[in-house]
């Protein structure tokens, strides 16, 4: 097994990703994020979590003008995007026909 620190952003916020050959896990170990730690973790340009912010499409906090999130937020707000599986709708139109 691999183990390696990743350090994002801040002084304070690194994550640690242990690798085998089967599965790759990463754990933050402050919950805390800055705009180009959620940019990294989700795969998309500052500006684009600078519009979520301005949108106010992502729950964020704003002390002194800085902008920080809590990664529980980050991933609540990514697993509320969730498309239910073909079978689960299937499910769910036979569940409102009854």
């Amino acid at each position: 097994m691999e183990e390696r620190g990743l350090k994002l952003g801040s002084r304070s916020t690194y994550f640690w990703r242990m690798t085998t050959m089967s599965e790759t896990k990463e754990l933050a170990v402050n919950e805390w994020m800055t705009v180009d730690d959620v940019a990294g973790y989700l795969g998309v340009k500052k500006s684009t979590v600078y519009s979520y912010v301005s949108d106010k499409k992502i729950e964020y906090y704003k002390k002194e003008g800085v902008l920080r999130f809590k990664k529980e937020s980050v991933d609540g707000w990514l697993e509320s995007g969730r498309v239910p599986t073909h079978e689960e709708y299937l499910a769910k139109q036979l569940n409102q026909k009854d």
